[in-house]
């Protein structure tokens, strides 16, 4: 199996938690959250009554793309420390297509919740970031061994 402790996860991890902290960052500065919203508005639908809220002000991102958010961020910072798990599921990478099904039946169900779109999300981005790391981990075994610490 693959480390799963590249260096670049460290960069990963940052980008990770600045997008989080932009999901969550238009309660906390007034005068940025237009801007905030604005960023995250191609990629989310941000309607305010499928958005968790923070001090009465919806945050950035719906409760489906904020469980994405979380469940990848907690998949990057625990996946290293689970390594017979991610070897049994980097030996069938396919099988993380599985994990999206839970999110596609919430979606078609017209009585889902705010914590069922929030659940789903986190199962379907966590194996996600798995893949990530995989990359990042070949990725760093391409350079030359010359420029290696």
């Amino acid at each position: 199996m693959t480390d799963l402790h590249p260096p670049w996860r460290w960069g990963l991890l940052l980008a990770c938690l600045a997008w989080l902290a932009v999901v969550a960052s238009p309660p906390f500065v007034a005068e940025f959250a237009d801007f905030m919203r604005w960023l995250l508005h191609p990629v989310c639908h941000q309607i305010p009554e499928r958005s968790f809220v923070l001090l009465a002000e919806p945050v950035a991102a719906c409760h489906r793309c904020t469980g994405l958010y979380v469940g990848f961020t907690f998949g990057v910072v625990l996946w290293p420390f689970m390594p017979s798990l991610a070897a049994r599921l980097a030996a069938r990478p396919r099988w993380v297509c599985a994990f999206f099904v839970p999110l596609m039946i919430d979606w078609i169900v017209a009585d889902n919740t705010p914590a069922s779109r929030f659940a789903t999300g986190v199962v379907a981005s966590f194996p996600v970031a798995l893949l990530a790391l995989l990359a990042l981990a070949q990725r760093g075994e391409r350079i030359p061994t010359d420029l290696k610490e």
